[in-house]
C-alpha cells in the first residue's frame, strides 16, 4: 500500500550499493515466488491460497493459510496506519491548526477514514470507489512532494519538528 514511499528511507540507510542490491533481490524473490504460487494454483486448479493450502496439507493447511492471511492483513494494516500517522505529523508540523495533533490522533483519524473502505462485502462493490481512492493517493503524493520541495532535504537521519532546519 505505502511500501513505495518507504523505499527512499531504506535506500538512504543502506547506501546505493546495498540498497540497490536488496531492492533487486526483493523484486526477484517476489517474482519467483509469484510464479511458483501461480503455477501451483494452475496445476492444482486452485483459485485461492486457502484452497492451495488444503490441497497440500488438508483442512489444517487451509486453516493455517487463512489464519496467516488474516494476521498478515491485520499487522500490515497496523504498520501502515502508524506510518500514516507519523507522515501526517511531519507533513502538518507547520500548520498552526494541525501541529498540536499527535501521531496517535492522526492514526485514529486515518483509521476512521479507512474503515468505510473495509466494509465493502466484495471487490465488485469497490469499482465505484476505485477512482476516489486513487485520487486520494495522488493527492497525498502531491502533498508529500510539495513538502519535500518546500523544506528541502533533511540533514538529520531522524526528523524532529523542533530542531529541523527551516
Amino acid at each position: 500500500m505505502f511500501g513505495g514511499t518507504q523505499l527512499g528511507f531504506a535506500m538512504g540507510q543502506m547506501g546505493w550499493f546495498w540498497g540497490t542490491f536488496w531492492l533487486l533481490f526483493s523484486g526477484l524473490a517476489t517474482w519467483i515466488s509469484g510464479h511458483l504460487l501461480g503455477r501451483l494454483c494452475i496445476n492444482h486448479h486452485c483459485d485461492t491460497y486457502p484452497e492451495l493450502g488444503e490441497k497440500a496439507f488438508g483442512r489444517a493447511g487451509r486453516n493455517m493459510v487463512t489464519a496467516c492471511q488474516w494476521f498478515g492483513y491485520f499487522f500490515v494494516g497496523v504498520v501502515q496506519v502508524a506510518a500514516l500517522g507519523s507522515s501526517y505529523v511531519q507533513t502538518f508540523a507547520d500548520v498552526p491548526a494541525l501541529n498540536s495533533i499527535c501521531q496517535n490522533a492522526f492514526m485514529i483519524i486515518g483509521a476512521l477514514v479507512l474503515v468505510p473502505f473495509l466494509q465493502i462485502p466484495s471487490f465488485t462493490g469497490f469499482g465505484q470507489l476505485a477512482l476516489f481512492s486513487a485520487s486520494i493517493a495522488v493527492f497525498g503524493t502531491f502533498i508529500y512532494l510539495g513538502e519535500i520541495a518546500r523544506n528541502g532535504k533533511y540533514t538529520d537521519v531522524c526528523y524532529d519538528q523542533y530542531t529541523a532546519p527551516r
